[in-house]
């Protein structure tokens, strides 16, 4: 998997901050803390993860950043505060091959953004890979298919269906979840015996996030254009964008997760 580019990661790290459940992430705080092991980043990007977990932990844990782009692994680097880097070590890996290099040293394995590009076979096999070695997971924003603009448009529901169709395709681990990640991997979880809590961490993108409504239904159109055309598509593209401009907020439902593992 790859082809995130890191400004658009960066573009939305600001909503996926504000979305995060707040109450799961300090409970993954305070899961680490005292504890020996690593915190593993797994699809790590430009490091948003590590910015919005390191600081409520209890300080000083390491950290191993891994992606398979090896441009966003030294770009999560630089990000960093300099005394932060020492504690962040790098690994190339692909993530589709679940390899005891992907947990070595862990006590907590973190992912944001991840599972809803996956299938139902990786997430049972990476389930079965955590419980074998005790790991607890941390997941954050995970579609869940939920999406409402306050500015409706007749194209509405043929963009979704687009869209939705588009992202149940091979991404490099089978046929994607899509918006049915968020609960399969709850329930893989709990087949396993985990202990899993989990929230909503929708995005709620207002007047204060119109670079962002932008970039993101451009994206969200594409797999349309096929269906609808140029013209449909643009039309609905403006419509958006002058939404945006006067004020509108468009929500995305989005799930957080907290796997712990038996005693």
């Amino acid at each position: 998997m790859s082809g995130f580019e890191a400004g658009w990661l960066s573009l939305r790290e600001p909503a996926d901050r504000r979305a995060r459940n707040e109450t799961l992430l300090l409970a993954a705080s305070g899961f680490v803390s005292g504890r020996d092991g690593a915190i593993v980043d797994l699809g790590c990007g430009t490091g948003s993860t590590f910015r919005a977990l390191d600081p409520v932990c209890a300080g000083g844990q390491s950290w191993v950043f891994v992606d398979d782009d090896p441009r966003l692994l030294e770009r999560a680097r630089e990000l960093q505060p300099a005394d932060a880097r020492k504690r962040i070590a790098l690994r190339r890996a692909d993530l589709s091959m679940l390899d005891d290099g992907l947990f070595e040293g862990a006590s907590l394995v973190t992912a944001s953004a991840l599972f809803d590009l996956v299938s139902e076979r990786f997430i049972e096999a990476f389930a079965r890979a955590m419980r074998d070695r005790g790991l607890a997971l941390y997941s954050a924003l995970s579609v869940d298919g939920r999406i409402a603009w306050d500015s409706p448009h007749a194209l509405d529901g043929a963009v979704v269906a687009a869209f939705t169709a588009d992202q149940r395709r091979d991404k490099g681990f089978g046929e994607g979840l899509g918006a049915d990640a968020a609960i399969g991997l709850e329930r893989a979880f709990e087949a396993e015996g985990y202990a899993v809590r989990s929230a909503r961490s929708d995005w709620v993108l207002g007047r204060g996030d119109v670079a962002l409504q932008d970039a993101f239904h451009e994206g969200f159109a594409g797999p349309a254009q096929d269906r609808l055309g140029e013209d449909e598509i643009a039309a609905w593209l403006r419509h958006r964008a002058e939404a945006a401009r006067a004020g509108s907020t468009v929500r995305i439902g989005h799930r957080d997760m907290l796997a712990l593992p038996a005693r």
